[in-house]
């Protein structure tokens, strides 16, 4: 049996231990010193933000709302900056069809709660909201936010879990290990993008979304540096990368060459003793081809991860003067932040001119969508169509680019 050896810790963080700023802030503290201890880490480190997952009442059910009001009942209030997840589905129909009273209200009680500890925002894109800085160590769960915010902005979280970050919001504190440490970020495999890619549109969020799902397969648990992404990527595009990443694997770290800070400390020589894999165009397109839809669906989702002001403005054109068919549903899903910043200029009243309905707040991924009576639908997002089946039971998901299905319908008019 392993012997854990005690973690070093400061005369504030003993102070916090030993019960001095309260019983629920010493079992906060202990916990995480636990899982350091377990994990080989030998101090904490303070935080400076905490994203929080697993807010929505459809995966945490009863056992979680209790947890996260009795957090808020005690007084307890964040130490840190803190976000959260999006949530489940509720203020919303579908065709003829409501969720229960009971889920709505059980889910809002959560939001309540979690408003009442101290969260900011409700978003899986917690970077827009408060964008972390090179070399800031954080408590973030969320596969996607963890993944731009180690790959992109070159700050330092490992991937964890959404008990873990709560707690550690409250103390402002989390272990010292994985991704916090420099020689836990080296590059263990070396991925070739195809240089067709070179030639696709960077703006193609699809194609780069199933490029991350085929990179986080070959990585599996090993820290990737990727070369041959355009350094000029659109931001949705490389979102939609990394959150593909995420799905089909565990990691939290992806070095892209010309766009992650870290790309630079890694030579030529380095990397050439790296086990070396190839994705070329032609695996994206099967990809594709395997999952792309065949049948109109009746509702489309685009936001998994939530969408950008920039991203709306972008489908607002794709748009254009159309009126969708009253038969399909679209829901372009996205925060509070940046919904009030489309109302304030007028853009959200265009689009439900169209019969569009931009969301906020919540992910369709967590979201009872059976209840609701959807059955098949299609998403830009390789990460969407991963989950939805899985979590949302939806009976059929399939792949579509925004541009591609809007023009499917305006064109066939069903």
């Amino acid at each position: 049996m392993r012997v854990l050896n005690p973690m070093y810790l400061t005369r504030e963080e003993e102070r916090i231990l030993s019960g001095e700023e309260g019983e629920f802030p010493s079992k906060a503290l202990r916990v995480i010193v636990k899982v350091g201890e377990v994990l080989g880490a030998d101090r904490l480190v303070p935080i400076s933000h905490a994203h929080i997952s697993g807010v929505s009442y459809l995966n945490i059910g009863d056992a979680g709302l209790e947890f996260i009001e009795e957090v808020a009942n005690e007084g307890l209030r964040a130490k840190v900056f803190t976000t959260a997840n999006p949530y489940a589905v509720t203020d919303i129909e579908f065709k003829e069809h409501h969720l229960p009273k009971e889920f709505i209200a059980k889910q809002e009680r959560v939001v309540k709660a979690l408003i009442k500890i101290g969260a900011k925002a409700f978003t899986c894109a917690p970077y827009y909201v408060r964008r972390p800085r090179k070399g800031e160590h954080l408590a973030w769960a969320e596969s996607n936010a963890v993944l731009y915010a180690n790959s992109v902005c070159g700050a330092r979280t490992n991937r964890e879990g959404g008990p873990l970050t709560l707690l550690a919001s409250l103390v402002g504190r989390t272990y010292f290990g994985g991704l916090h440490i420099d020689e836990l970020r080296k590059p263990k495999k070396l991925i070739i993008v195809d240089k067709e890619l070179k030639g696709a549109d960077i703006n193609d969020e699809l194609l780069y979304g199933v490029l991350g799902y085929l990179i986080g397969e070959e990585s599996g648990s090993d820290i990737p540096y990727v070369k041959g992404v355009p350094q000029n990527i659109s931001e949705l595009s490389l979102r939609e990368l990394l959150a593909g990443a995420g799905t089909s694997s565990n990691l939290g770290l992806v070095i892209i060459e010309g766009i992650s800070p870290e790309a630079r400390l890694y030579s030529d020589q380095y990397l050439h003793k790296l086990e070396r894999v190839s994705i070329g165009l032609n695996d994206i397109k099967k990809f594709i081809k395997e999952h792309e839809c065949t049948e109109t669906p009746d509702l489309y989702i685009a936001g998994c991860p939530h969408l950008s002001y920039d991203d709306l403005m972008g489908f607002l054109k794709y748009l254009s003067n159309s009126e969708l068919p009253k038969n399909v549903d679209v829901w372009l899903i996205t925060s509070d932040i940046v919904r009030n910043e489309l109302v304030s200029k007028g853009f959200i009243e265009k689009f439900r001119r169209r019969g569009v309905k931009v969301i906020t707040n919540v992910c369709p991924v967590v979201s009872p969508l059976a209840m609701l009576g959807v059955k098949r639908v299609a998403t830009n997002s390789a990460k969407a169509l991963y989950y939805l089946s899985r979590l949302a039971r939806v009976k059929e998901v399939c792949l579509m680019r925004f541009n591609e299905f809007i023009k499917r319908l305006v064109t066939h008019g069903n």
